[in-house]
């Protein structure tokens, strides 16, 4: 029984790095730590790459592609966690890498390693777009008054009054 499920974790784990081969993580998420936006996916040139914009003023911080990070290309991985990307970056001198759990959930975790210091940054970001304590407008109905007619019958006849 141990080998059986030995077996199936190698072939899970198999599954996710030919997954990851082609496996590319797409769209922009907010770090509200910091107040930047990353964006993730491809550049000008069709290639990818990673913007740092400030999330209030969309200004443009940094841009890391494969000409301007340590070894000239992302690391693609996948395993248990997930899908991650990891690059460094001499300019910054830090380290980045970016994970999207197997969960159905946006969410992307962003860890950061500084070259000169012992803590290393850690966050969970939300994707743009995708909060989910946004709420419709509220619809307002007119106010529609119904007069009911009263019957009332005596001697003479029916009478209806509106």
């Amino acid at each position: 029984m141990k080998k059986l499920l030995a077996l199936v974790a190698v072939a899970c784990v198999a599954i996710c790095s030919t997954f990851a081969a082609g496996a590319q993580i797409e769209g922009s998420w907010v770090d509200s730590k910091w107040n930047g936006k990353w964006t993730l996916g491809a550049d000008t040139d069709g290639n990818f790459a990673v913007t740092l914009s400030n999330a209030k003023t969309g200004k443009v911080i940094y841009t890391f592609t494969e000409k301007n990070i340590d070894g000239g290309e992302f690391k693609w991985d996948a395993g248990l966690d997930g899908v991650s990307v990891t690059f460094s970056c001499k300019r910054t001198l830090r380290t980045y890498k970016f994970t999207k759990g197997l969960s159905l959930n946006t969410d992307l975790t962003l860890d950061i390693d500084p070259q000169w210091k012992q803590s290393d940054y850690h966050v969970e970001m939300k994707m743009v777009g995708s909060d989910t304590n946004v709420k419709a407008p509220e619809v307002k109905t007119p106010k529609v008054e119904v007069n009911t007619p009263s019957v009332t019958a005596d001697e003479s006849g029916v009478n209806v009054n509106f």
